[in-house]
């Protein structure tokens, strides 16, 4: 295929070009292949000497020179000449075709900068705003990118989501103690509350310990005083189970104590001094602050180092290192950011003693794997050495089948069952069933995630991929991501609706926007789907309502009502229509019905003659072809034709 003539050098320049060393704005497919110097004619000079075949993609990434953006930087006069933009229809496409994006923001008031990872739900913001964005309002031309990280805030500003990027609708209220007095009444049913329902994540406290601090607490008795490392536990203790009531005095009061405690507890290094930084943790993620619970996680995994608990084999010290090995995965698989405990600072789950905790730590264990997908070349994970997307895909269907040997096996050795009932469950079976539920689902959403973005992007591209590349692996883990959200929904569906055990340490508000998210994707990308996915989010955004509105789900509910409204304004033959090669089944009813026996097999197994060739063409084409079209979504990978060769998706590692 001959160059755009607009970026094509001519016979009169190409000798001036190869003195200057200066590089042609388009190589061909053979130079690029080879990272040999190309002069960009047709054919060019390397293809003359080799006697090859001079060909050229269809799309230039038009990179600035550093020396027109240093101009441009320096420039303090506006300027009222117009570019010429490309008549390329992709050069208007926004500057968010980075698949694994880590995201950067800042709040002008408060001067705080935050850093997302390619997993938070701020750089899933992203994608879904810059999607929407392509269709209702005029598309923009959108220089190249100058750091690996991207600017979030028009998409945070969007949608209002500073309160859940900042942690900031806190801030006023952080500090403002009101002289409230606790009832002990109250105060004996918010701990009843911990006891039923957040205790068994926390499993270094025990029940009865816990109610001697609550009424050595309110003893009149001088000679009963209280420990203050045990004071500020129980009272943290209940200022989580207070946060699904309504907002009062009281709650407010128990707030402002558990910023005091966590004051006086921070020079403090001993064993009770990390359990209140976890337990702080804890508290400041389910309210919906994961930044503090991140903070509070650093100084409560120092302290562990600090004073040598991450080496002692008491069950009390054992247990703490497991709570806050499992406390540090979540939070960090929220933020997208690295981990400080390593699971080799932990003590090791002893095979005869897989009780839930243990089954919990496996799980958490299983999840950080899905940390190496979206920091495909970081050196400081292990693992992270993979470079093309069938690498991806391999270990994404190595951590599907460790998920699958996890249900498997606590259904054996513990009688609970992923996808069971609810109903004849009750205290510490019943909160672990919850807990594991949710983060089995979203480490499966987690980890095919990235998949359905790229079909979402390649179906905005059809120039590029030509609607000929049968990717049957890829497009199959895309649908995976939104089964796994739609059993999400069907668990929170079941839980609220039936309001069991909606306390406790579930965070079910954060499960349901990511879920809805996804749905939200999945819609954008249209086809047969996309009607169940707008009726799913609807079921979310209902479970939002039910839950009590506090901070965060005031934030999460206008901003899905204002995804949805944009989608209603995009014209049906604006989506393009897409059905996936899967055997997943649709939904049905009220968009919850889920086919058991589909769910239960591989998302991206491939079966018959797919199953030996899952591309059409030879591997050399098919190397060539999808070499091109990770390089036009900017995935920073290569897909060389070697890698496809032994690939097979039905392997596990």
């Amino acid at each position: 295929m001959p160059p755009d003539p607009e970026f094509a050098v001519d016979d009169s320049e190409a000798s001036t070009y190869a003195g200057r060393g200066t590089k042609v704005s388009k190589a061909c497919q053979e130079c690029r292949r080879r990272k040999q110097k190309c002069n960009g004619r047709e054919p060019c000079q390397e293809c003359t000497k080799r006697n090859t075949t001079c060909s050229y993609r269809a799309f230039v990434r038009n990179r600035r020179r550093k020396v027109a953006i240093t101009r441009e930087d320096q420039s303090a006069v506006p300027s009222d000449s117009h570019h010429v933009v490309p008549s390329d229809e992709h050069m208007f496409l926004p500057g968010r075709t980075y698949i694994f994006n880590n995201i950067r923001a800042s709040h002008d008031i408060s001067g705080t900068k935050v850093f997302y990872g390619a997993s938070s739900n701020i750089s899933l913001l992203q994608h879904i705003h810059h999607h929407l964005q392509i269709h209702t309002q005029p598309p923009t031309r959108s220089g190249s990118r100058t750091s690996e990280d991207q600017d979030a805030t028009e998409g945070i500003n969007r949608y209002n989501y500073q309160g859940i990027a900042f942690d900031n609708y806190t801030s006023s209220k952080r500090h403002d103690s009101h002289c409230a007095f606790i009832s002990y009444a109250v105060a004996k049913a918010f701990l009843r509350n911990f006891l039923l329902s957040a205790i068994h994540r926390v499993p270094f406290l025990k029940s009865n310990k816990l109610c001697r601090s609550l009424d050595q607490l309110y003893s009149q008795d001088t000679g009963d005083a209280i420990d203050p490392s045990d004071r500020s536990i129980v009272i943290i203790a209940l200022a989580i189970s207070a946060i699904p009531t309504p907002d009062s005095p009281a709650k407010q009061h128990l707030l402002a104590l558990s910023q005091v405690a966590a004051e006086k507890s921070m020079p403090l290094i001993s064993l009770k001094a990390v359990q209140i930084s976890l337990l702080l943790a804890d508290y400041e993620f389910e309210n919906g602050n994961p930044n503090m619970a991140y903070l509070q996680l650093g100084s409560a995994i120092r302290k562990a180092f600090a004073s040598g608990i991450h080496r002692a084999n008491s069950p009390e010290e054992k247990s703490t290192m497991w709570a806050l090995y499992c406390s540090e995965t979540l939070v960090c698989i929220k933020l997208g950011r690295q981990y400080g405990l390593a699971q080799t600072d932990v003590p090791p789950i002893r095979s005869g003693n897989f009780d839930y905790l243990g089954a919990f730590v496996h799980l958490c264990t299983i999840g950080r794997s899905a940390y190496k997908i979206y920091h495909q070349k970081d050196t400081s994970v292990v693992g992270c050495d993979h470079t093309s997307v069938a690498d991806d895909l391999a270990l994404a269907n190595a951590i599907y089948a460790q998920l699958v040997d996890f249900s498997r096996s606590i259904k054996e050795d513990l009688n609970l069952d992923i996808d069971g009932g609810l109903y004849a469950l009750t205290g510490e079976k019943l909160s672990w069933h919850i807990t594991m539920s949710y983060v089995y689902h979203y480490i499966k959403l987690l980890v095919s995630r990235p998949f359905l973005l790229l079909c979402v992007e390649l179906k905005w591209r059809p120039r590029e991929t030509g609607n000929t590349i049968a990717m049957i692996g890829i497009r199959d883990a895309s649908t995976s991501c939104t089964q796994s959200a739609r059993s999400i929904i069907q668990l929170s569906k079941s839980l609220i609706s039936l309001n069991i055990n909606v306390e406790g340490l579930h965070n079910h508000a954060y499960y349901l926007e990511s879920a809805c998210f996804v749905l939200v994707l999945d819609a954008i990308q249209g086809g047969t789907s996309s009607n169940d996915a707008i009726t799913l989010v609807n079921v979310g955004l209902d479970m939002l309502q039910s839950l009590p509105q506090r901070e965060p789900i005031k934030i999460i509910r206008p901003a899905l009502e204002q995804m949805l409204a944009r989608l209603s304004t995009i014209p049906d033959s604006a989506v393009p229509t897409f059905t996936p090669n899967t055997h997943f089944q649709g939904v049905s009813g009220a968009g919850l019905a889920i086919n058991a026996e589909s769910a239960a097999s591989a998302p991206w197994e491939v079966t018959g003659e797919a199953a030996t060739s899952h591309f059409p063409g030879t591997i050399g084409q098919v190397g060539e072809q999808l070499d091109e079209l990770w390089s036009v979504i900017d995935w920073n990978m290569a897909f060389p034709s070697m890698d496809l060769g032994p690939f097979n998706p039905l392997e596990t590692v």
